[in-house]
């Protein structure tokens, strides 16, 4: 990519933050030195797959048009970039330990040339169980060289993306779970998060999620399942507030979804498949009651076989942005905007913890069984 004119604004425009300012100020830059990933991709960030003992990625620095002398400079770890990030996106990302993290920081580019020889980073195998969001927040800073930087093409966050891997609960009719305490909880707004397998659809009614009504008087069920007389057997549908909706999707049998439901303070339901939204139901809103949380709990109507894990339930209408970063990976038990978190991930026994500080744990019947080593991807 061959470079002859910046135009920057004298106004400073932060990467994240909606700022502006009136009259702005334009002036011609011949030259600039900034980080070729940031400026090839339009966007200051992309996330990296971390997989084995070690992962490598790489970062390049490069100017527009070669100068008369060498440029020496360094690659150094921002933690304000991650900040800013998370304020916008709504995520909890963190400086990925030093530990864990080794690559060269300084840089230099030689007379007459425009790249500096590629910044290799080397990522070691770290763990994230309790639900830790990692990144590398770099920033170029010029030590020696007549040259400018470029507005936020300085600046890049490689966010580290590493996938669950873990063992799932494997149920049919004879494995219904649920808490083994009246939950209590009331809400105006609400998310239900989890990854949800069936090996066919061989009948309506199959119920993966039901929230009770153990109370006179709090018939506010939320009750989930695939298929009613009406609908594909196949399709997910929702019952709440006295009104239901059915997704467009069409699920396919030995497949593994990612489901989100939502409920917002103005009563809207929306539900979202793979992060993607799929349809949307207009209630007639107000609080909404948890009684308690069962898993396959339709009895004999169960005639599949269902495989979940991750099961979350916020106490907010989570947003696309949240779901889409988090769909992956573990989160944290201590958000207090958790009211369960089920990551059913035991691999024995009937159990399910809640890992959140609520201890509304789940107890599975009959006799359960586990597979290991499954990952949502």
């Amino acid at each position: 990519m061959k470079i002859n004119k910046y135009y920057m604004m004298a106004c400073a425009v932060w990467l994240f933050a909606a700022t502006s300012c009136d009259n702005a100020d334009y002036s011609v830059i011949d030259n600039a030195i900034y980080l070729q990933e940031a400026s090839n991709t339009a966007s200051t960030y992309g996330k990296v797959t971390v997989e084995g003992d070690v992962t490598h990625t790489d970062l390049t620095v490069r100017v527009g048009q070669p100068l008369n002398e060498d440029v020496i400079g360094s690659l150094e770890l921002d933690a304000s970039l991650l900040d800013a990030y998370n304020q916008t996106f709504s995520t909890s990302y963190e400086v990925l330990p030093s530990k864990y993290l080794s690559y060269e920081e300084s840089f230099e580019i030689k007379k007459g040339e425009t790249l500096a020889k590629k910044t290799e980073f080397s990522i070691k195998a770290y763990s994230n169980n309790n639900g830790e969001l990692y990144a590398i927040p770099v920033r170029l800073k010029v030590h020696s060289g007549n040259i400018a930087t470029i507005g936020d093409s300085q600046s890049y966050i490689i966010l580290l993306d590493k996938a669950l891997k873990q063992p799932v609960p494997v149920m049919d009719q004879s494995n219904k779970a649920s808490t083994g305490k009246d939950m209590n909880l009331t809400t105006a707004e609400w998310s239900i998060e989890t990854w949800v397998w069936m090996d066919g659809f061989a009948i309506n009614n199959q119920a993966i999620i039901n929230s009770g009504s153990g109370k006179a008087g709090r018939a506010n069920e939320i009750y989930i399942r695939f298929g009613d007389a009406p609908i594909p057997y196949n399709s997910l549908q929702i019952k709440t507030l006295g009104s239901q909706v059915n997704t467009v999707t069409l699920f396919e049998p030995n497949k593994w979804y990612h489901l989100t439901i939502t409920y917002d303070a103005g009563g809207l339901v929306t539900i979202y498949v793979n992060g993607e939204k799929d349809v949307t139901l207009q209630t007639k809103g107000g609080m909404v009651n948890f009684d308690q949380m069962e898993l396959v709990t339709s009895g004999s109507w169960f005639r599949n076989t269902c495989k979940m894990g991750q099961l979350r339930l916020w106490k907010k209408a989570i947003t696309p942005s949240q779901i889409k970063s988090n769909m992956y990976l573990g989160i944290n038990p201590k958000n207090p905007d958790l009211m369960g978190y089920w990551r059913l991930d035991e691999g024995k026994g009937n159990v399910f913890k809640d890992a959140t500080p609520n201890g509304f744990d789940m107890t599975a019947e009959g006799i359960l069984k586990w597979e290991t080593d499954v990952n949502f991807k």
